[in-house]
């Protein structure tokens, strides 16, 4: 166990220096007015990256008949590339991802009754989503689909202990395809200004040259038009700097060509700023999703020598409705609110035990500390309920980045959980016995972008 977990710290701890030029603030924070005057350019953007992480969890739950407890201590090391595109409008929004990852973990745990557990496993998943909104001709009413799906195949080694004396040795494989087809309809305007606030962030950047020279609103508004245009620069020149600012010059009233060279890169900076992904308006909607699942699993206990084959399906209904709500309390701080409520019907299944309530809330908080430094911090509560054994959970997740330079990021998050009724014992119909679960859950690592920039 010793080693397993020097080898994995030894995979994520890289040495790095961190370089950044000074802060500068907003000379009005409290002025929002841009943000609700801002509409939406045709721009995206596109992210190809890998993260190298280490993960870990502390889990520890407690019976309400005994005193006795049980604990689950997880490391994992994780190779995760990802490609993301994306695309926005005003009358048209759109996303696609594609997550292929590699995860080993290592787990050790301990049952009430002192049993403990081994494990080992290899997990590769290849994460999809195909997301389209489309808007009526100047309205707020949409509509929205999308194709998603998962596929996973997870290799695992268990081996139990008793008394240093081994129950089971078992290895195992299983295999998921689950594709999912969503439609909806829906109401509202929730607008990303990122484009917006690095416009106004280039301002900050030339108020504090002390030049006399002053972007105006119209400046704000070209500026960050010119902003999404950036990848697009970058794929069709060789020297995309050169033109990109440029082109920018001649759309501002400010005259760039003055300035001396190192006034001209404090600007050019401005694009490597940390500003997470700020949000503006509100939105509720209606879908429903059609979900097909395939399960493959193998199973061989080694210490007899016997395997077990099953392959399984299901078709399932979600109806949801749902909502958000995002607002910038000023340039620094961003809150939000955002609720969901399902019905999860699995078709060609009488049984009530095959439907659940799932009800969904959540609300955030971001703030950016400096131009590099952003907090970012969620309390979210889930409410699985069902006719047998409902259960409740209550997130808190703050997560922090601090951003090197382009290519660069160091990341790190926290969360704690308390899960009501994690398990539950049940004789002729009544509760005997419930447990509650309390988890904290860690998260360190090092993300290096191969592309990414806007178009």
């Amino acid at each position: 166990m010793s080693k397993k977990l020097l080898i994995l710290l030894t995979f994520c701890s890289v040495p790095f220096y961190a370089v950044a030029q000074e802060s500068i603030g907003f000379s009005n924070p409290e002025n929002i007015q841009p943000l609700l005057d801002y509409r939406l350019p045709e721009w995206g953007y596109t992210n190809l990256f890998l993260d190298f992480s280490l993960d870990g969890a502390f889990q520890k739950s407690k019976s309400t008949m005994s005193n006795s407890s049980a604990t689950d201590n997880l490391f994992t090391g994780r190779l995760a590339p990802q490609y993301i595109r994306y695309y926005e409008s005003e009358p048209r929004v759109s996303t696609y991802r594609i997550n292929p990852i590699i995860d080993y973990s290592v787990r050790n745990q301990t049952s009430r009754t002192g049993v403990e557990d081994e494990r080992d496993d290899i997990e590769l998943y290849l994460q999809w989503s195909l997301d389209e909104k489309l808007f009526l001709d100047g309205s707020d009413y949409f509509f929205k689909g999308s194709f998603s799906g998962l596929f996973r195949q997870v290799n695992l080694w268990d081996k139990s202990v008793s008394e240093s004396v081994a129950e089971y040795d078992e290895k195992s494989l299983n295999r998921v395809f689950e594709p999912t087809l969503s439609i909806g309809i829906g109401y509202g305007r929730l607008r990303t200004v990122n484009p917006m606030i690095k416009s106004l962030r280039l301002n900050e950047r030339m108020n504090s040259l002390d030049n006399s020279q002053n972007m105006t609103q119209q400046d704000m508004m070209q500026a960050a038009e010119q902003f999404t245009r950036l990848n697009g620069y970058q794929q069709t020149y060789d020297r995309p700097q050169k033109y990109f600012w440029g082109d920018m010059d001649e759309r501002l009233a400010t005259d760039l060509s003055t300035l001396d060279p190192f006034d001209l890169l404090y600007l050019t900076d401005v694009t490597s700023e940390a500003l997470g992904t700020r949000r503006e308006g509100w939105e509720v909607s209606a879908t429903v999703d059609l979900q097909h699942n395939v399960n493959y699993s193998l199973d061989e206990h080694r210490h007899n020598g016997d395997t077990f084959k099953e392959t399984s399906t299901q078709t399932s209904l979600t109806p949801t409705f749902g909502g958000s709500w995002f607002k910038n309390l000023s340039l620094k701080h961003q809150i939000g609110f955002s609720g969901s409520f399902q019905y999860h019907k699995v078709l060609g299944k009488d049984s009530p035990l095959n439907n659940n309530k799932i009800f969904n809330s959540s609300a955030s908080w971001l703030y950016t500390i400096t131009d590099r430094f952003l907090v970012n911090t969620t309390l979210n509560y889930l409410r699985f309920g069902r006719n047998s054994a409902p259960w409740s959970r209550l997130f808190l997740v703050s997560s922090f980045d601090y951003f090197i330079e382009d290519s660069f990021s160091l990341f790190a998050s926290a969360d704690y959980q308390y899960f009501w009724n994690s398990w539950q014992a049940f004789s002729n119909g009544s509760l005997i016995e419930s447990e509650d679960e309390r988890r904290f859950r860690f998260n360190v690592g090092l993300r290096y972008y191969f592309k990414r920039g806007l178009f």
